[in-house]
């Protein structure tokens, strides 16, 4: 028998303040991602829930992703360059493609207001 580090994902539902265990899968050391019931769920394997002998267990909330029992200081650089390629930045920036078009009648009351306030101003000074 090999000895071999097992890699379990155990996905939870949060029921009234406690957490319900759905399904337990296993994946590969080298999985950066893991998917149930269509979603997608990215592993930081620096956050692991506990380990037992050479089993390497990582909780995921259904609704929130990866559990975390300790406060996590600084980011994973692995972790970040995930989220940056996963398209998130592409679908945020989507929008901004299009060219703005300034509407030069909105300005115009403005241009008369300042020069009727400049008139008035310099008449009674």
């Amino acid at each position: 028998m090999f000895n071999k580090i097992k890699y379990v994902a155990i996905f939870l539902d949060k029921i009234q303040n406690t957490y319900k265990i759905v399904k337990k899968k296993r994946f590969n050391a080298l999985s950066t991602e893991i998917t149930y019931k269509d979603k997608t769920y990215l592993i930081d394997k620096s956050i692991t829930g506990f380990s037992k002998k050479m089993k390497v267990n990582f909780f995921f909330d259904l609704i929130t992703g990866q559990l975390s029992f300790h406060k996590v200081k600084a980011i994973n650089p692995k972790l970040a360059y995930l989220v940056l390629s996963s398209g998130i930045i592409s679908n945020i920036t989507s929008g901004l493609t299009k060219k703005s078009s300034f509407d030069f009648t909105n300005i115009f009351p403005f241009i008369i207001g300042g020069i009727i306030g400049f008139l008035i101003g310099f008449m009674f000074v």
